[in-house]
């Protein structure tokens, strides 16, 4: 039987592999077709134009404040004027720099410079705002191809299959090594276990009532033995030591203590 259960395992194991390789080929393994699928759009950011714009304001703003602090020098202005335009003159060069210089220098008045930004800034609000309203029913649905483990269809159905038939496999082994077990496997395809050991234990009571029937019987001592010895003797040819220990075990009752 272990040979036949070998026989088996490697069977369903070539199975598995073979399920395997054919999984990885998908032209060869038919997909689910949809039609109008949403796809995941980018969030909104700030465009090219956009950005010159900011660029083009804050070059405008370093200027000012450096041309603001020349005048307040030129003209003799207290501290309490000069600190506070060279640190806006600081401030604004920094802001510059880290935008990066603009493709055009600036020109025109600047409240429209200034306004362009803002204005700029107001239509990236709505973009991200109107992006929002479309990722919200998509909140927490699975991604196609961002999972961490992929297993191909085939080898996840051939896996719980082979799981299910080494579980198989181990209880064959154990109920092997256990009589009673045993008699339920071989008759599991039949009969149920309960009632494969009912129909035992009731053949045993039978043998058992038989010996009662010669013991309360006319007969004569010497052919009361002589039946009963012919009688146990026919068992023991016709049981093997597994089936003796199973009627044993479900005729003699346990000893009270």
């Amino acid at each position: 039987m272990t040979q036949k259960i070998l026989k088996g395992l490697v069977g369903t194991a070539t199975l598995v592999v073979s399920l395997a390789i054919l999984a990885g080929c998908g032209t060869l393994i038919p997909k689910k077709v949809e039609f109008f699928q949403k796809k995941v759009q980018a969030v909104p950011e700030k465009t090219a134009s956009e950005l010159e714009t900011e660029r083009q304001a804050a070059y405008a703003a370093s200027l000012s404040a450096r041309l603001t602090v020349d005048a307040v020098v030129k003209n003799n202005d207290p501290t309490n004027v000069v600190i506070p335009a060279k640190n806006t003159e600081a401030l604004t060069a920094a802001v510059s720099t880290s935008l990066g210089p603009p493709q055009t220098i600036p020109s025109g008045a600047v409240t429209n410079l200034a306004n362009k930004v803002v204005e700029n800034r107001a239509d990236l609000d709505r973009r991200v705002a109107r992006y929002s309203d479309k990722v919200a029913p998509l909140v927490g649905k699975k991604i196609e191809g961002t999972g961490l483990i992929r297993i191909p269809y085939f080898v996840y159905i051939g896996g719980i299959a082979l799981a299910l038939f080494l579980a198989w496999s181990v209880w064959k082994i154990y109920a092997s090594t256990n009589p009673v077990l045993s008699l339920g496997t071989n008759v599991v395809g039949r009969v149920s276990s309960k009632v494969a050991s009912a129909a035992v234990s009731e053949v045993a009571k039978g043998g058992e009532l038989f010996k009662e029937k010669v013991a309360e019987s006319e007969l004569t001592a010497e052919v009361k033995a002589k039946v009963l010895e012919l009688f146990s003797h026919a068992h023991a040819k016709a049981q093997d030591k597994s089936t003796q220990d199973i009627v044993k075990a479900l005729t003699v009752k346990p000893t009270q203590a």
